[in-house]
């Protein structure tokens, strides 16, 4: 069994992404990278297969400091065929828990906080300009919660189609309360109605 170091380096905030497989959509990836760095925080990325330039990207902000990337084996039996039999389509969401335990393991001594994300999923702060100051924010609220999560919703966006144009020119993002873990929402209002928009994002 492989025994690997962890880094003790601290670290505000980790977002967790859920392995990518087939993936190809250099868009929300750029987006996403932006988006997180811009609010302070970390990426680990979990790598099953994508198309070589998004991979070549991803090596580009691995070296920048901001993400990490490793790799998400697959299951491999020596002795089937894998046309009779594939192990990997009886794992549950392509063995995503199995990542997330993973990524808290390595970061649970280091990070303040470690979120686990989709890499399509975006969490704009509301209560404050970064991802840790928010999250300080609510353990100071809520002191007895031990997590919290965010409402996912649905956004509209207009994507380019070439890396040299910018890849978000506006997204209209809707706000909604946040849920502690005890299964009440954090306020006793009713969902925001109020819009936020993220125009050029800063890098």
């Amino acid at each position: 069994i492989p025994f690997e170091v962890v880094s003790t380096d601290p670290l505000p905030v980790v977002m967790c992404i859920s392995p990518l497989f087939a993936a190809e959509n250099w868009q929300n990836l750029l987006l996403s990278l932006h988006v997180y760095k811009r609010f302070g925080a970390h990426m680990h990325l979990y790598i099953r297969s994508v198309v070589s330039p998004m991979l070549e990207i991803l090596k580009v902000y691995e070296e920048e400091g901001y993400v990490t990337l490793k790799p998400w084996n697959r299951i491999n039996l020596l002795n089937r065929d894998e046309r009779d039999f594939n192990p990997n389509l009886n794992v549950e969401f392509r063995s995503q828990a199995a990542a997330q335990t993973d990524c808290l393991l390595r970061y649970k001594e280091s990070a303040e906080f470690v979120a686990f994300v989709d890499l399509d999923d975006l969490i704009i702060p509301r209560m404050a300009n970064n991802y840790v100051n928010e999250f300080r924010f609510l353990a100071a609220e809520n002191p007895t919660v031990a997590y919290f999560t965010y409402s996912k919703e649905n956004t509209r966006t207009r994507a380019c189609k070439q890396a040299r144009q910018r890849v978000l020119n506006r997204a209209r993002f809707e706000e909604h309360p946040i849920r502690a873990g005890d299964g009440d929402w954090e306020n006793d209002s009713d969902p925001i109605e109020s819009e936020q928009y993220v125009d050029s994002l800063d890098t």
